[in-house]
């Protein structure tokens, strides 16, 4: 308000309202981003089938914050670990984040064998997974800590995740894909078909 009643004494009146509509326009989407949610695009095919270079999603930052835990096949956003990636300065806008899908959360083992993932000993069944099976790796059980989740992408023979760089604090996600909106084809919620909750 200070701002807009400075800009008033100095120009004439249209442009005061101008400044203060863009402003207060600008300070309320940003609040938005910061707290409810935030429009994201997909970069590499890491997470293919489920989404393309180019789809685009919203994703939602309510639902850990206040609802529930992060769960088994969800899709979130987040920013890397410490040393995943070359250290950036911090910026509360970059696109230096990754997607994938939670497999495993704090307390469960995991383990990749005969391209099969397998969470507390069971062999799941991931309809939403490229090929059908994982090819070019194998890893060996681990157990997901307190306060991590274990993070692959649904095309696991070409993603940089968690079978790599370990578990993710659960500190570093952003928020859960909640909504694709691009292309329109694939308009809609990003649901069972996409996240396999259970």
């Amino acid at each position: 308000v200070c701002v807009c009643v400075c800009v008033c004494a100095c120009v004439r009146m249209g442009v005061c309202l101008s400044v203060c509509v863009v402003s207060r326009a600008l300070g309320l989407s940003t609040a938005i981003r910061l707290v409810l949610a935030e429009p994201r695009y997909i970069p590499s095919l890491s997470m293919y089938p489920t989404f393309d270079i180019g789809d685009r999603l919203i994703a939602e930052k309510v639902t850990y914050r206040f609802n529930r835990e992060p769960l088994r096949g969800d899709v979130i956003i987040f920013t890397p670990s410490e040393g995943v990636v070359k250290k950036a300065y911090f910026n509360p806008f970059s696109d230096n984040v990754f997607i994938k899908r939670i497999v495993a959360t704090a307390g469960d083992t995991v383990e990749v064998s005969g391209g099969k993932l397998i969470v507390n000993g069971v062999v799941r069944d991931e309809p939403y997974i490229k090929d059908g099976s994982i090819k070019s790796y194998s890893l060996d059980k681990v157990t997901v800590p307190k306060g991590y989740v274990f993070v692959m992408g649904d095309n696991r023979d070409n993603s940089y995740d968690s079978h790599i760089w370990g578990p993710l604090p659960v500190k570093n996600i952003i928020g859960r894909a909640s909504w694709k909106y691009w292309p329109p084809s694939a308009w809609g919620e990003v649901n069972k078909a996409d996240a396999l909750n259970e």
